[in-house]
């Protein structure tokens, strides 16, 4: 079988051939070459599916630590805040406010924490507490109650404070509260 395109049959190739007048409705079956259609086939729409999600398993860990970095950082940060605005109140006048309840901050505090801070509760939901002379065996402390805080994202805000374990250092685990601790 001899295939003649238009070109060659112009150029006079093969005279001995005769080739295939051809009109506007009919000039792809002269040339025997078939329709190609535009678009993707479905396999390769499955490779990149399959690379997309690949991708996506590879950075999606990733993003996570990232993001729990950021929050224990963020409580961190304002358990640093409040601690030092406590110990300022102490250093001023020479006590340390008196123990309330949790997601209450101390009328005493007005001015040295912005209240909405204090009382808008954690990243982690909960709420902070201010844990004055007497409420537990430590003299002062913030601590965090009520919240979805778990052990292995504390020892990270632990390892930010102080020392990375729960049970020494500043930064602890007593009695269900993750507590900060400014004076023993």
């Amino acid at each position: 079988m001899c295939i003649i395109t238009r070109a060659s049959a112009r150029r006079g190739d093969s005279p001995s051939i005769p080739t295939r007048a051809s009109s506007d409705t009919d000039n792809h079956s002269a040339l025997l070459v078939p329709k190609r259609h535009r678009g993707f086939t479905l396999v390769e729409i499955m490779v990149v599916v399959v690379i997309i999600g690949l991708l996506a398993a590879i950075a999606l860990p990733a993003f996570q630590r990232a993001r729990q970095r950021s929050q224990n950082t963020r409580l961190a940060n304002d358990l640093r805040q409040f601690s030092g605005a406590f110990e300022t109140y102490s250093l001023e006048n020479g006590v340390w406010p008196p123990d309330v309840n949790q997601g209450i901050l101390p009328p005493e505090m007005v001015g040295y924490i912005v209240i909405d801070k204090f009382e808008s509760g954690t990243i982690y939901g909960g709420n902070y507490d201010w844990e004055g002379p007497g409420a537990f065996s430590f003299i002062a402390g913030v601590s965090i109650r009520s919240s979805n805080l778990e052990d292995e994202q504390a020892i990270g805000i632990d390892e930010i404070l102080d020392d990375g374990d729960l049970s020494t250092g500043k930064f602890r685990n007593i009695s269900g509260a993750y507590v900060y601790i400014l004076e023993e």
